[in-house]
């Protein structure tokens, strides 16, 4: 199937016509009159923002910059030149990468029906199909690893451009023999360990079944049922299942050969293969293995680096032991290969190892800081990477080996997504308190910083609140910082109401998501702060380093959570910003935890939202295998046997005698884990007798869209205006 680039581009306005539009915009933005006619933020404004995929890419030569825009309508790929930054879309796309030549662009796409991947000549201006996988490409979506969520679908050109390798998920090889051997298992009826069933039969669930089977069909929406569908991640049950569990699926490699379309399986075992990244010499594909380990929960604990010889097929293991590696990435010289690893639950690291064998190190040990995105130089010399450094998202270049490091980005804000081309130009996309989603591009030392284009100018038209960075001690003289956004018509000297999001590890950057604290807020005279505290729930998301964090790790957790926010909260109150008699907590999932705890300890708040929130119960989360078997690594290890006084300190649902805050719990029917959880908590305050309204939305999942978000938002500003209003 092929189509043509240029078509596409037929239909977009004249390049002087759009360049008409933007500099009337332009004399709008700067009218005095226009900033005077600003209105106030709606949670239509908001939904109306578009972003960015983390995945951007820039052409080898940097001219050009290949993105994906997501908006309400759905993704959209585009292209933008670095140098007069007016875009062009090539249409239903996600994760764009260059060939090496830059001649060529391959995307994947589900335009034919089913996500496959695809190619756009950019020079003749065709675009074509170049796999027809039976069903469409899908890798294990658990293979993000609690990463990105487009990560399992990364794939990597041969360096001569002729190839293309891929991940996709088939059936365990131990169960097509099983099958092949035991084909009248059913008529025969099951024995004792025999997961196949009759109609009328049971399911048999032993200690070797995968632990994930034990949930499927009990409920209406499947929790068990996350996986990519023509590339979109879907964790509802499908409308056609029968309730019986799927066959158990693995990941492989797969190469497609671009001319002929024909795509080859280059691994068969029941092993997951992900992650693969071709070598520069064009011998070996590096891949990540979890070497069988089951992809449950969030993330199997551990996984390794290993090499594919490309024409023998032999496998070699790069690194061995615990912990989990991913992503990995060749140096350009093919010496070396830098990886995320670390702990689980611990500090995001990269790592090198030597591709001829010998012991990894860590390039970020020094930077000791959460890394996510990185990229080596052009030269080999250094890793570029961005990392969370508390309320900042930089972009920081680390030498290699010295490990000395530079900061290429000035100010407190998020930098990120990012990318670097083979001549060592970036860009990147900066979101902060005055805009979302402005592209820009330097030079490989961050310098001559240019404006390509701002993916939502209209933002200048809304009525916004100052954001600024918050700094304090708390009670520990430890020093904690957050984000406050003053009223969109604060006045110096005033106090007024505050909503507290108790989410953490919030950066920088616009806040516009409507199932957090926003902008739509200020507009309506709060203020809105978000601290960034510790809390037993959030040790494994890092703000800083992991000496930081881990003080909260374990029942002890819940004071310091709550000296973190609380402290905070005097300061604003101490400033004169906010009126301590009308504050409100405002939290969703890890916030929503957080906002159910904090009502246990403190009867400061006059009333709480939580939506979704995690962890209210932290022995039932364990016993239904909801974080499969990583729930104890939160705790330091411990299991209900061990320390059953731990799972109840550290759960609300033994501490509702103690709240007096009215509540408004909200949850969608298809959050099953989140669902069960906020029924705990509903059940719990009622039979107190505590003031407490439960909202379950049909056909929603982990945070709402739709009617079902207008309706919650308009309960909710209802809500707060009941009790924050004078």
């Amino acid at each position: 199937m092929t189509g043509s680039c240029r078509s596409i581009l037929r239909g977009h306005r004249p390049v002087s016509s759009m360049l008409i539009s933007l500099a009337a915009l332009l004399l709008a933005y700067c009218n005095p009159a226009y900033a005077e006619s600003r209105h106030p933020v709606t949670v239509d404004d908001l939904l109306s923002l578009k972003s960015v995929d983390p995945q951007i890419d820039l052409s080898p030569d940097g001219a050009t910059l290949a993105y994906v825009v997501r908006e309400k309508n759905g993704e959209s790929l585009w292209l933008v030149s670095t140098e007069h930054g007016i875009p062009r879309t090539l249409g239903q796309g996600v994760m764009p990468r260059w060939s090496r030549d830059g001649a060529r662009l391959a995307f994947y796409s589900a335009r034919s029906g089913s996500l496959q991947l695809w190619i756009c000549d950019v020079r003749e201006g065709q675009t074509t199909q170049i796999t027809d996988v039976v069903g469409g490409i899908r890798p294990n979506p658990l293979a993000r690893f609690t990463g990105w969520v487009r990560d399992p679908l990364r794939y990597s050109w041969s360096p001569d451009g002729v190839k293309i390798v891929f991940t996709s998920q088939t059936e365990l090889k131990s169960n097509r023999e099983l099958q092949a051997t035991q084909s009248q298992s059913v008529t025969k009826g099951p024995s004792v360990g025999d997961n196949s069933t009759s109609p009328e039969g049971p399911l048999v669930l032993t200690t070797a079944s995968p632990s994930r089977w034990a949930l499927s069909g009990v409920f209406r929406a499947d929790p068990v049922g996350a996986r990519y569908v023509n590339g979109k991640f879907v964790t509802a049950s499908d409308p056609e299942s029968t309730g019986k569990p799927s066959p158990v699926l693995t990941d492989q490699l797969f190469v497609v050969d671009i001319a002929t379309k024909t795509t080859e399986r280059l691994t068969d075992n029941d092993d997951e293969y992900f992650n693969p990244e071709w070598s520069p010499d064009g011998k070996k594909i590096a891949f990540v293995s979890t070497e069988g380990r089951a992809l449950n929960g969030y993330g199997p604990g551990t996984s390794n680096i290993y090499l594919i010889d490309v024409h023998s097929r032999h496998i070699t293991a790069l690194t061995t032991g615990t912990g989990e590696k991913r992503l990995p990435f060749w140096s350009p010289d093919g010496r070396w290969i830098a990886y995320a690893g670390g702990r689980h639950f611990g500090r995001g690291a990269v790592f090198a190892v030597p591709t001829a064998g010998g012991e990894p190190f860590d390039v970020t040990a020094r930077l000791d800081r959460d890394a996510h995105m990185f990229y080596w130089s052009p030269d080999g010399s250094s890793i570029l990477l961005s990392c969370h450094d508390g309320v900042s998202w930089p972009i920081v270049r680390i030498e290699i080996p010295s490990g000395a490091m530079e900061r290429l980005t000035p100010s407190d804000a998020v930098y990120g997504p990012f990318t670097v081309s083979r001549t060592g130009a970036l860009a990147w996309i900066q979101s902060d308190g005055s805009g979302d989603g402005v592209l820009y591009a330097a030079d490989s030392d961050g310098r001559r910083r240019r404006v390509l284009f701002d993916l939502n100018p209209q933002t200048k038209g809304w009525s916004l609140g100052k954001q600024e960075v918050v700094r304090w001690k708390n009670s520990r003289a430890e020093e904690i910082e957050g984000i406050l956004i003053k009223p969109a018509d604060y006045q110096e000297g005033k106090s007024y109401p505050l909503i507290v999001d108790p989410y953490s590890v919030m950066s920088n950057g616009f806040m516009s998501n409507p199932m957090l604290g926003n902008q739509a807020f200020a507009s309506e005279g709060y203020a809105v702060f978000f601290p960034n505290h510790r809390a037993p729930h959030m040790v494994a998301n890092l703000m800083k380093n992991e000496a930081y964090s881990e003080v909260a790790r374990g029942p002890k957790g819940v004071d310091i959570m709550t000296d973190d926010v609380m402290t905070g909260i005097d300061v604003l109150v101490k400033q004169g910003i906010v009126d301590p008699q009308r504050m409100c907590l405002y939290g969703f999932s890890n916030g929503g935890g957080a906002a159910n705890l904090l009502v246990t300890r403190t009867s400061r708040f006059k009333c709480a939202v939580s939506a979704a929130g995690v962890l209210s119960d932290w022995s039932s989360t364990f016993f239904l295998g909801f974080m499969g078997s990583t729930l104890p690594d939160l705790i330091g290890g411990v299991t209900p046997w061990e320390g059953p006084e731990t799972y109840i300190a550290l759960s609300p649902v033994y501490h509702l005698d103690k709240v007096t805050t009215p509540m408004l719990l909200a949850v969608g029917d298809e959050d099953v884990h989140s669902l069960l959880l906020s029924l705990e908590m509903y059940h719990g305050l009622r039979y107190l007798g505590r003031d407490v309204t439960l909202l379950r939305y049909p056909k929603q999942g982990h945070g709402f869209e739709g009617a079902a978000l207008e309706d919650y938002w308009q309960r909710v500003n209802v809500f707060f205006d009941s009790y924050l209003r004078p």
